[in-house]
């Protein structure tokens, strides 16, 4: 979306609590990125900022960017461990890049200080013998190390290829109350994993229709949210 139209958005929210910049994108590819977290301390400066990133791209200038930017907190999502195991999970990056980046953000920051940093393994077929080691390399460097069952929100993939078990029981979908979700082109959209539903432009009556969305019954919010794994409960 244009600047004018993410400022645009931001003003219409003078009392929102939290921005968390992730979805199906790398926010670290857009060079306007400074900009939008200068603009969102001036609109709000007790607005918690977070960031999820696969760390890939985070140079030493981006990396001091972000620490510029005070950041509440930031994610890295890294599912492995071992390089060829990370490299199956995460196609087309380089584990020693990533590491290297992650590290040097860490050192940058100082240990204890802002932001908060996670590091997140999502548990999956070809990665899960490699995770006491993730957890041991990264348990005295990060304030959270996080593990946790592969969700495959709206099967998008089939669940035999990735998962090495099933989640069971259910659960009210966890997206339905919050957070409000806006894709790339100003659109409020069901969920950061269903882009095929929208509620509308932000600016022109999209949240509106967000306000006045009704789940179809307890256990999930709409007819077609049946195949999603996202209101399975596997914990």
């Amino acid at each position: 979306m244009s600047k004018e139209e993410f400022f645009g958005i931001v003003k219409m929210f003078p009392n929102l609590k939290a921005i968390v910049f992730c979805g199906l994108y790398e926010p670290l590819i857009d060079l306007r990125l400074d900009e939008f977290l200068g603009t969102l301390s001036t609109v709000s400066p007790w607005m918690k900022k977070t960031i999820f990133t696969n760390a890939s791209l985070l140079t030493e200038e981006k990396s001091k960017m972000l620490l510029s930017n005070k950041l509440d907190s930031i994610t890295f999502s890294v599912h492995g461990f071992d390089r060829k195991v990370y490299e199956t999970v995460m196609v087309g990056l380089n584990r020693d890049v990533t590491y290297n980046n992650i590290n040097r953000f860490l050192e940058l920051r100082g240990k204890g200080n802002s932001p908060k940093v996670t590091v997140s393994f999502v548990r999956v077929r070809q990665n899960i013998a490699d995770l006491p080691a993730f957890r041991e390399y990264w348990k005295d460097k990060v304030e959270v190390v996080s593990d946790y069952e592969v969700e495959n929100w709206r099967s998008a993939v089939p669940f035999g290829r990735l998962s090495y078990t099933v989640p069971t029981g259910t659960r009210f979908c966890p997206m339905w109350d919050w957070p409000i979700v806006i894709d790339a082109f100003g659109n409020i959209v069901r969920c950061c994993y269903c882009f095929d539903r929208g509620y509308g432009k932000v600016l022109d009556g999209g949240i509106d229709n967000w306000l006045k969305k009704e789940p179809v019954s307890d256990t999930y919010p709409a007819e077609s949210c049946k195949p999603c794994l996202g209101w399975r409960c596997g914990y």
